[in-house]
């Protein structure tokens, strides 16, 4: 009798153990219930994806032109994560050598599409991601360091289902230096991006943002008379500047009108420092619209080969600025000649405000500038736990009074990278090397005092 009841009891847990398989692998196939065990949480949507899907009011497909099982998993699980998150959008698989026709059909709609591409659609609006716009690669690009994927497919569906693209203008013919992964910020926050010689083509009535990326020469009087204009009708500005910037005579001039200027040397921090290298420095929030993003974030916005900014007037009529990031009251400006300034805290980034009327109506201008080059390098911009990219996302947001900009760092794949200033490096130098051998060897002496007394 004992023995019928044990493998009674045997068969229930048994029937109970897979009727709990089958219902976890039908929640999971029905209702996307996935519990993400990476270590760098690979297929967790973001605030920003989850807050983009949750204000869709249309349909959104996406076409991945292979099929499911020969989609690369990481990408492929991700995928699998939108779908289940929000009923207004479809994810299909479509491999092109069983059904051409829907190869032809984006290519008849002008999206040449091949195997691996994701395709991103509502309505008649068009998104084309390749596989390549998925990852982070390594400098020689031999190497897959990270997966980007959320941040394209989260800035695809945005695109497809937002108000047509604005355009952001860069300055060119003085030597100006755009990465390639400032214009993809652009791109991804759904701005074209398009070239403009002031002297020739000047700037078009709808630019949103104007963008003059570290130039190497002087702009000339008439092309300074066009940003003026441009200014005083509500434009939008953004300025980087790099080593000799002081000597930009006009270009000078006309920023200190805005209350920036550009001084001599290149900034040099003595503990707020990354990479071994005192110029590049780890700039301080100064409370500011545009910083609000990272009260409550720990990231550094790292800004090497940085020139300092002055702020030559807080208010001077309907004009106001405020310091954006700053230095350390340590730091000093090196110059040429080896001589210091250290007249810290300097100003490392410095907006602008200026309201007035333009034909009986109030504009608003706005004007940023910023006193390094590097801060939108390829490489600082790619490292998602540096604050580059999101700085940059938010300088660009205030300028165009946008709430709406996307940044979702790419996602590590192995060590992640954690990023420590040299002052942070001697704390716990002094606390693993003095002051923790110090309390060992003081509770030892105790300890040995205490014996001699028993």
């Amino acid at each position: 009798m004992k023995h019928g009841s044990r493998i009674l009891s045997i068969g229930l847990m048994a029937l109970l153990f897979a009727l709990s398989g089958l219902a976890a692998v039908l929640l999971t196939e029905r209702f996307g219930w996935r519990v993400d065990l990476t270590e760098q949480a690979l297929y967790t949507l973001s605030e920003e994806s989850e807050a983009i899907l949750g204000a869709l009011d249309r349909p959104v497909t996406i076409t991945v032109i292979n099929g499911e099982k020969e989609y690369p998993l990481l990408p492929a699980n991700l995928l699998k994560k939108y779908a289940a998150a929000c009923r207004q959008l479809t994810l299909r698989w479509c491999d092109p050598y069983l059904k051409p026709g829907t190869v032809r059909a984006y290519e008849e709609k002008g999206c040449s599409v091949e195997l691996n591409d994701i395709v991103v659609e509502s309505d008649d609006r068009i998104k084309r991601i390749q596989l390549t716009d998925l990852y982070e690669m390594n400098g020689d690009g031999t190497e897959i360091t990270g997966l980007k994927a959320e941040q394209a497919i989260s800035s695809a569906i945005f695109q497809v289902t937002q108000a047509e693209s604005e355009t952001v203008l860069f300055t060119d013919g003085h030597g100006e230096q755009v990465s390639g992964a400032l214009l993809d910020v652009m791109e991804e926050n759904h701005f074209s991006t398009a070239y403009t010689t002031l002297s020739v083509l000047g700037i078009q009535a709808d630019a949103s943002l104007l963008c003059i990326a570290s130039p190497e020469r002087d702009f000339l009087k008439e092309e300074i008379e066009i940003l003026r204009a441009y200014m005083n009708r509500g434009g939008r500005l953004m300025v980087f500047l790099s080593g000799g910037a002081e000597n930009l005579t006009n270009l000078s001039a006309f920023l200190d009108e805005w209350g920036v200027k550009p001084g001599e040397g290149i900034l040099e921090e003595p503990t707020l420092y990354m990479n071994e290298n005192p110029n590049a420095i780890a700039a301080t929030y100064v409370s500011h619209e545009i910083n609000r993003y990272f009260t409550r974030k720990r990231y550094y916005v790292i800004v090497p080969s940085c020139i300092p900014l002055e702020q030559t007037y807080i208010s001077q009529g309907k004009s106001k600025t405020q310091q954006v990031l700053r230095t350390s009251s340590r730091a000093s400006a090196v110059l040429d000649d080896g001589e210091r300034n250290a007249n810290a805290p300097f100003g490392v980034a410095i907006s602008s405000v200026r309201e007035s009327i333009l034909d009986g109506r109030a504009v608003e201008s706005r004007l940023i500038a910023i006193g390094s080059k590097q801060i939108y390098a390829d490489d600082l911009m790619a490292l998602p736990n540096l604050a580059n990219r999101d700085f940059l996302v938010q300088c660009i947001g205030w300028c165009t009074e946008k709430d709406e900009m996307i940044s979702i760092p790419g996602k590590p794949i192995g060590d992640p990278f954690l990023p420590v200033v040299a002052g942070e490096i001697q704390i716990w130098m002094i606390l693993f090397v003095v002051l923790l051998p110090a309390c060992l060897l003081g509770v030892g002496l105790m300890r040995h005092l205490y014996r001699r007394r028993l």
